[in-house]
């Protein structure tokens, strides 16, 4: 029987290191990615967002409505001059003071405008799920839109917000859709956002969705059967354009895009205002004037 010698003992002991270090430093980038996507996407920093003190959302009163799951939802309201009324689906990480500068827009020339926090952000209840409670929470919105009058919908979405609305839009009488860095689906932006470290890190992200609530396949088929403007940012690295386009290819039907020259991801309006506003109303006239096609009933609350 052979004798392990001191210097076979010394290159096992050093190969036990290294693959207790090797699986150490997987462990840490793993988890690193988990906890740093669940506070990123899942656990947005709360707060009462705070009204504009001048321009048309001054005027704007407090929304309170539930969904359907039973979540608390809070926004702001502001009729406008007819019957058209636009919903605004923030982003991950933000509140319905995101899209206030759109809303701003739309409701200086007529339009009713709904902002709103989506459930866990801002002042509403509820859990962050980006899959389960968002769509609830849209149809909410358009319910308690039409409580007030509206007969005709649009909305205004912006990156997680649009994934919600190009996936949801499909049933409900909604006769325009503005996708801004519009996702279809959470996981290739988690993959994008953590690839520095490949599989490592990208798995981990990934099952950290699932873990918050993220469930994908209960999101509606993407069929939203109505108008839809793309707008995208040609220096997108959350959302590049080929993503974007891919996913306007798979909407069928009526769709524009627009690719903002110079732009990342939510910073459209800072290198073409002007063009912004105009495209956005133009939009609007166009969808409302049109009829809705084959979509289905009007939500009700």
């Amino acid at each position: 029987m052979r004798v392990p010698t001191r210097g076979s003992r010394h290159t096992g002991t050093v190969f036990a290191v290294f693959g207790l270090l090797v699986l150490g430093s997987m462990i840490w980038i793993g988890g690193r990615a988990a906890c740093a996507e669940i506070q990123a996407d899942f656990h947005p920093a709360r707060g009462i967002p705070s009204l504009p003190s001048r321009g048309p959302l001054a005027n704007a009163e407090l929304a309170m409505f539930r969904s359907d799951r039973g979540d608390d939802l809070r926004g702001w309201w502001l009729r406008g001059n007819d019957d058209s009324a636009i919903v605004f689906l923030h982003g991950t990480g933000a509140d319905r003071a995101q899209l206030a500068p759109q809303a701003e827009i739309l409701a200086k020339h007529g339009y009713s405008v709904l902002l709103f926090d989506l459930p866990g952000h801002g002042e509403s209840g509820g859990r962050v799920t980006w899959s389960q409670t968002e769509p609830s929470a849209l149809r909410a919105a358009l319910a308690f839109a039409e409580a007030r009058g509206a007969r005709h919908f649009g909305v205004v979405g912006f990156s997680a917000g649009a994934m919600i609305a190009v996936h949801e839009a499909h049933g409900l009488s909604i006769e325009g859709l503005v996708l801004e860095g519009a996702l279809e689906k959470l996981d290739s932006a988690v993959r994008r956002d953590y690839r520095r470290w490949g599989l490592l890190s990208q798995w981990p992200a990934v099952w950290a969705t699932r873990w918050a609530g993220y469930r994908p396949a209960q999101l509606g088929p993407i069929d939203p059967h109505c108008q839809v403007l793309f707008i995208a940012g040609s220096l997108d690295q959350d959302v590049p354009v080929p993503v974007t386009r891919e996913l306007m290819q798979s909407v069928h039907g009526d769709t524009e895009l627009w690719i903002v020259e110079g732009a990342k991801h939510g910073d459209y309006q800072n290198f073409a205002p002007a063009e912004f506003e105009q495209r956005l109303v133009s939009f609007f006239e166009r969808a409302f004037s049109k009829p809705t096609g084959t979509s289905t009933a009007r939500p009700h609350g």
